[in-house]
């Protein structure tokens, strides 16, 4: 975040895009930038007008949270704040997609008296008369009858030109498609680094891509990341969460040799193809992804009310009664239904802005929700130290890229491409998750992803224990810590039944069941009751 001020006003900006040039220039550059070049939110008072107004970008890739009360309007980047200046009472639904999902619905948050920010949002706030205004774009949407092969070639020089002028970054690196995509033009990064299972393919490829860049890699295994609950209080009170621990060792790991931004391939699902219909989980997920990849059209002709029909419940998708970790008065009934209504309206309003067809609506949200409000936060462990690049939410990049169907894009169609032309030799490593070269044909990478995953069921049932070697996030060591319950007794909002929690904990470690899901749950559950309870975690 940077800030100029002076007798005019002043001005904010959160984002990632000010690294390599003074403060007060690039203030001055974005003033006059709308949403289709902003990239991250932007804050403005001006003194002559008594107005204050806050610009989101294309993806809202940089959310803020707000409170009008009291003939005032707060606003912060972190929703712990407002609970020291205003009134606040608890939203049980947000709560739960809080914990579901690492993420809130729409402008909704964890307090009813607070909102939050959304994509391609203008708010602007009146001194002179106590007033709220809130505008929304609406250019989120697809051409189907888009030129295919000339947006490739803009896609691929749009974002070569952002790689061009990015920061230098130290590159978190792993065996996938991201990665590849920034390496095809890697002049700026200047260190990598990866974590992980040692014993992991994803490790053992990542290492062969970093050996190609020539730069110094550093590596942060899994067992030396502090856990529990004396790592998880420091990264709430630097950062305001504790979702990503391993993320954010790595970080301090890196800031003793580096001070640039951490950069990943990351905010990058609308590039990937990653968040259409065959993305959701559930019964008939596999035939979502054949009909995607071979047969788009039985997707693409499903009008926009019929895909909010199929959409809201399998986004709502959740706990089917009352979770172990609620107490017995939550009416767990009445909150699944009010998730499922707010989803459903999420998904009416995109259509509203402009969005059309399951596929993208499916991704608008997904991009909206899971990605913006969680998973970046694995990039974002580093705010505190260095800072971090996103490359891939260039709002003219993503214009380019949402202009394409669905269909042109999943499953790293776009990826391959940009690879193959500019960096091919990337395609001779194998894919950890698909166990087969780069360069093989998608159908032939999936067909080896769905031999891998049954082939480590197979391995599960038989053994008892999980696949070493096979997949890379193998915290299963931590059954055999205390951090979960550490994590469990810093709970103290009255919706936990914390021992109900200790019971359920100590029965799954004994089982040795899969760790990484309950440590992204308790991490969420620690994070949404910090939110709450900020002045209880000192």
């Amino acid at each position: 975040m940077i800030i100029n001020a002076d007798d005019s006003g002043f001005i904010v900006y959160q984002g990632d895009r000010h690294f390599g040039a003074p403060p007060s220039t690039y203030l001055t550059d974005i003033r006059s930038c709308d949403a289709d070049t902003l990239v991250g939110t932007r804050i403005v008072y001006s003194a002559e007008s008594g107005k204050l107004t806050i610009q989101c970008d294309f993806l809202g890739t940089e959310p803020v949270y707000y409170c009008h009360q009291n003939q005032s309007l707060w606003v912060t980047d972190r929703i712990e704040n407002l609970t020291r200046v205003v009134s606040c009472t608890k939203n049980p639904v947000q709560i739960y997609t809080s914990v579901m999902n690492g993420a809130t619905i729409a402008d909704n948050t964890i307090f009813n008296e607070v909102k939050q920010t959304r994509p391609l949002q203008k708010i602007t706030f009146d001194c002179a008369n106590n007033r709220i205004s809130v505008d929304h774009g609406n250019s989120w949407s697809s051409d189907p009858d888009a030129d295919v092969a000339q947006l490739y070639r803009q896609i691929d020089d749009r974002l070569f030109a952002v790689l061009q002028a990015s920061p230098h970054t130290n590159l978190m690196l792993s065996a996938g498609w991201d990665s590849r995509v920034l390496m095809a033009d890697s002049a700026r990064i200047k260190q990598t680094y990866t974590h992980g299972d040692l014993t992991s393919r994803e490790i053992k490829i990542a290492f062969k891509l970093g050996s190609s860049l020539q730069v110094p890699m550093q590596l942060a295994t899994l067992e030396e990341t502090p856990y529990g609950a004396k790592n998880a209080l420091e990264m709430l009170h630097n950062n305001g969460q504790c979702y990503f621990p391993h993320w954010y060792h790595a970080a301090q790991k890196l800031a003793r040799v580096s001070s640039l931004p951490l950069s990943a391939g990351l905010m990058v699902e609308h590039f990937s193809g990653h968040y259409g219909v065959n993305s959701l989980p559930g019964e008939g997920r596999l035939m979502r992804l054949f009909h995607s990849m071979v047969l788009p059209d039985k997707f693409d002709n499903i009008d926009n009310n019929s895909a909010i029909d199929f959409l809201a419940p399998r986004l709502a998708d959740g706990f089917k009664s009352l979770p172990w970790f609620f107490n017995e008065d939550v009416n767990f009934s009445d909150l699944t239904n009010d998730f499922t209504d707010d989803v459903r309206h999420s998904l009416s309003e995109y259509v509203g802005f402009g969005t059309s067809g399951i596929q993208e609506l499916s991704e608008r949200f997904k991009i909206e929700h899971s990605l913006r409000q969680y998973f970046s936060m694995q990039t974002k462990s580093a705010a505190n130290l260095f800072g971090y690049h996103h490359p891939f939410t260039d709002s003219k990049l993503a214009q380019l890229v949402l202009t394409l169907k669905y269909r042109h894009r999943i499953n790293y169609k776009l990826s391959r491409h940009v690879v193959k032309s500019r960096a091919p030799e990337l395609l001779e490593l194998p894919l950890a998750a698909t166990l087969v070269k780069a360069s093989s044909p998608i159908i032939m990478q999936e067909a080896s992803r769905a031999v891998r995953v049954t082939g480590e069921l197979m391995y599960s049932k038989l053994t008892g224990k999980l696949p070493k070697g096979l997949g890379w996030n193998n915290f299963q060591f931590l059954n055999r810590t205390s951090a979960f319950h550490e994590y469990a007794d810093m709970l103290v909002d009255d919706i936990w039944d914390k021992p109900k929690i200790h019971r359920f904990l100590e029965n799954y470690s004994k089982c040795n069941a899969e760790a990484y899901s309950i440590l992204i749950l308790l991490t969420k559950m620690v994070t949404t009751d910090f939110r709450l309870h900020p002045q209880q975690y000192q």
